[in-house]
């Protein structure tokens, strides 16, 4: 079984804690979401593709909207790189899960201003995004842009990680989420098409 596709199923059971903290001082309620792409405004500015992808699956996905819409690309990833061990890798996210923790990101966007669009990439673990996506939304100020979240797993929605997007983002408009199996992934061109189309991105 795949790593994402384990952890996304151990949301099933006790044996990870929900993350329940929220972004310190941020008075979040709510973000503007469009979820009638007929009335949607195309998104015309320039796009970047920010992703965590611990197995692959998330990155292939990414690089297919890459060449799908010519964004540009920045992977996220941990200073301190976690480990290729299975179990290892368990531990851990559940610790930071467990911990609301923050693992720092190893690289930074220098010219987040420069872009209107993001497309946020993340796998799903235990039914929610891993931690160091909310260390990406600490530390980059979305407001003012566009966000489509797109999101790998064994089976598990991306609701959550729209939910928890929505709450730290208030700015922010928001897309509807593409969910892709990540067993799937190299065969997602089409869905993704799809995606880009319903949202008016291509």
């Amino acid at each position: 079984m795949g790593l994402i596709a384990a952890l996304a199923g151990c949301g099933g059971t006790t044996s990870g804690p929900s993350a329940t903290g929220t972004t310190s001082g941020s008075g979040k309620e709510s973000s503007s979401r469009q979820s009638d792409s007929a009335t949607r405004p195309a998104a015309d500015g320039k796009a970047l593709i920010a992703y965590f992808s611990q197995t692959g699956n998330t990155k292939t996905v990414a690089d297919i909207i890459a060449q799908q819409t010519g964004a540009d690309e920045f992977r996220i990833e941990p200073a301190t790189p976690y480990s290729d061990d299975y179990d290892t890798l368990l531990e851990v996210a559940q610790q930071e899960k467990q911990d609301d923790a923050r693992p720092a990101i190893a690289d930074t966007i220098d010219n987040l201003d420069d872009y209107d669009v993001i497309y946020l990439g993340t796998p799903i673990w235990w039914y929610e995004e891993p931690m160091i996506i909310r260390t990406f939304l600490d530390d980059y100020d979305l407001a003012g842009k566009t966000v489509a979240p797109f999101c790998t797993s064994g089976g598990s929605s991306c609701d959550r990680f729209v939910d928890s997007l929505t709450e730290r983002e208030p700015d922010v408009t928001i897309l509807d989420p593409l969910q892709v199996n990540g067993s799937s992934a190299a065969d997602s061109a089409d869905d993704v098409t799809a995606w880009l189309r319903d949202n008016r991105l291509i």
